[in-house]
């Protein structure tokens, strides 16, 4: 039998980047989904493990040093607000504005 987190990973990055429905639902998931793969979005951010990435899948959030790289790299289609709702994003844009 498949153990729950190797089920969780089989769908939500079933077939490369397409993810069903309930993956899409994990934000971490979709922010995967954007890149051609696991690999290449540790590459980009300058990860040095996968592991990295899937625990931010278990806990789904992202540190928040990662979500603006994230937001570019992904041409906005995830956002900070939904990798990591503990940070006042529009604060902090609008502080980046100011500065």
């Amino acid at each position: 039998m498949q153990s729950s987190l190797a089920m969780q990973s089989s769908l939500a990055y079933n077939g490369g980047n397409r993810l069903s429905e309930t993956a899409m639902s994990n934000p971490v998931d979709k922010a995967i989904s954007a890149f051609k793969t696991l690999s290449e979005m540790q590459r980009q951010l300058g990860i040095k493990n996968h592991q990295t990435i899937q625990g931010w899948r278990h806990s789904r959030r992202v540190p928040p040093e990662y979500c603006p790289k994230i937001e570019r790299l992904t041409n906005g289609k995830v956002r900070c607000e939904e990798l990591n709702d503990s940070i006042d994003w529009a604060f902090v844009r609008g502080t980046e504005q100011a500065a």
